[in-house]
């Protein structure tokens, strides 16, 4: 009941290049009965796509490639467990800095660059681009694009069938999402995890660059509009119409209710957040993508200078999150049977473990406690439990560092000692010294940490995005072991697997004297409701 088929090729010299040439012939009782027709269309559809690509393989223009990508578990060998196949992986990283104007490279294409690198780093090469599902962008700051995704997309050679662009400023707790089995959350950088039959490719990239006036008309060709663009939040009105607009001075008043909390003096709060930026900048000094990779002293940071001169009390220049940068970075996330599918090195598979987002009380002046933060704690303890860890279980930490009460307030939300130098609460150097380019931080931070997880690989990391004047905040974890979650039970395989599971949708709030913190909807399927530490 079988066709037999035979095929045959033939490209020839033609004037205006080559000449592809199908001949096929088909034969078989499915051809003879009432359903030959549609047999016979079916065949013909399939040879044309065929006959596209190799055109196009001989016209050397990059196809989008499909891998047969399985429903079964997948083993991971070095622990014998079986993986659900959705369970998302990072495969990839790249990171650039440009130090040198250049003219011919505006943000999108080094945003591509940046691609191409985490492209090579997952050691499949610009295939995995090629054959991105969807493509996730976070805007610069210095130029706009009508749909920054798509020109990105179309510069590696990507053809995905969802473009995502986040808002331009403030950062988005809920863009990033994870739709494989255990739907985690992260500001960074937004990815699907592999859907089944399809290539399970993700990637998602952005870059920050100050504008060069060769790179003026940059991205105007490009009439294209993201399939889903997030909305800005809500401005604080009261707060800028008493002179709290701009971050330096909001964070510089929360410093003082940092310092208030805490129970120091003046010289005594200034003399320690100095040390806390010193070893800030250590780190970038050992990271080669750092903007400023030099270590700077304490005491150099607390005094001002004229290359260091007084921002708003207490901050000097240097202890502000530096803006102008040119910078990128790029991430490839797939789930783990694309990446079995696509041949990538199990060695360079990083875990998501969980993730969760959460928002403090919107305007700071109606918040209870400038000090605190419910919304981290909330949003840590959620990752933390899904993911089955404690604190103590974390070895590699990177916490936004826009600014020193930053840093402070996370670490104390989530029980980290500040000033520990066996423990750096960065892996990137901060914003100050490796570079603050917008909402694209976090991209930097997750970079920086999956090559360290990968030499450690029985570590855990976690990094921190936030958002406005420590408002939105979100939290990943990650490492090279997988989740004991990550263990499909006996019926998760099959039809099934080529969907995402079911969210199970967590939303706790705590209203208290004017604070609370609000969990975004994630999916949990470990059985266990992500509750606020409070409720």
């Amino acid at each position: 009941m079988g066709i037999v088929l035979g095929l045959a090729v033939t490209v020839a010299p033609a004037s205006a290049g080559s000449a592809l040439r199908l001949d096929v012939g088909v034969d078989g009782a499915p051809l003879r009965g009432p359903i030959g027709a549609t047999v016979m269309r079916s065949i013909d559809a399939a040879l044309q796509v065929s006959a596209d690509r190799l055109a196009a393989l001989d016209a050397g223009t990059p196809t989008r490639l499909t891998w047969t990508v399985s429903d079964e578990p997948v083993l991971h060998e070095a622990t014998g467990q079986l993986l659900d196949p959705r369970t998302p992986v990072v495969v990839g990283v790249g990171q650039i800095v440009q130090r040198q104007p250049d003219p011919h490279r505006d943000p999108a294409t080094l945003a591509a660059d940046a691609l191409r690198a985490a492209a090579g780093d997952s050691g499949v090469g610009e295939a995995s681009l090629w054959a991105a599902d969807a493509v996730y962008a976070i805007p610069s700051a210095s130029w706009t694009y009508r749909d920054q995704a798509a020109q990105i997309a179309q510069a590696v050679g990507a053809s995905p069938t969802e473009r995502v662009q986040s808002t331009p400023y403030g950062g988005d707790g809920g863009l990033p999402r994870q739709r494989g089995r255990r739907g985690n959350r992260r500001r960074t950088v937004a990815h699907r995890a592999g859907r089944g039959r399809r290539n399970g490719f993700d990637v998602g990239c952005a870059a920050e660059v100050w504008q060069h006036p060769a790179v003026a008309g940059a991205g105007r060709g490009c009439r294209a509009r993201p399939g889903r663009r997030r909305r800005p939040g809500r401005q604080p009105r009261l707060e800028t119409a008493v002179g709290l607009g701009a971050p330096v001075f909001m964070y510089a008043l929360i410093e003082s209710a940092v310092r208030r909390r805490r129970g120091h003096q003046v010289a005594e709060h200034q003399r320690e957040i100095s040390q806390l930026w010193s070893g800030l900048s250590r780190v970038a000094a050992t990271n080669p993508y750092a903007w400023s990779p030099s270590e700077v002293a304490a005491d150099d940071l607390a005094a001002a200078s004229p290359s260091n001169r007084a921002i708003s009390e207490p901050y000097t220049k240097l202890m502000c999150a530096n803006l102008q940068v040119d910078l990128a970075a790029g991430v490839v996330v797939t789930s783990v049977a694309a990446a079995q599918a696509a041949g990538v090195a199990q060695d360079k598979w990083v875990f998501i473990h969980a993730g969760a987002s959460a928002h403090d009380e919107w305007f700071v002046g109606e918040r209870a406690d400038f000090s605190v933060s419910p919304a981290i704690r909330a949003a840590g303890r959620a990752a933390l439990d899904h993911a089955g860890k404690e604190i103590e279980q974390v070895k590699h930490v990177d916490l936004y560092s826009c600014f020193p009460s930053a840093v402070q307030i996370g670490a104390e939300a989530l029980g980290l000692p500040v000033g520990d130098p066996d423990r750096p609460l960065s892996v990137t150097g901060g914003l100050t010294f490796a570079g603050g380019p917008g909402n694209n931080y976090g991209v930097h931070a997750v970079a920086s940490l999956i090559p360290i997880l990968r030499a450690d690989p029985t570590s855990t990391g976690l990094s921190t995005s936030l958002g406005w004047y420590a408002t939105k905040h979100s939290i990943g974890i990650y490492s090279r072991a997988a989740a004991d979650d990550c263990v499909p039970a006996p019926s998760s395989h099959g039809r099934a697997a080529s969907s995402p599971a079911p969210a199970a949708v967590v939303r706790r709030r705590r209203r208290d004297r004017g604070q609370h913190g609000a969990l975004r909807p994630r999916r949990c399927t470990r059985g266990r409701r992500a509750e606020h530490p409070d409720t």
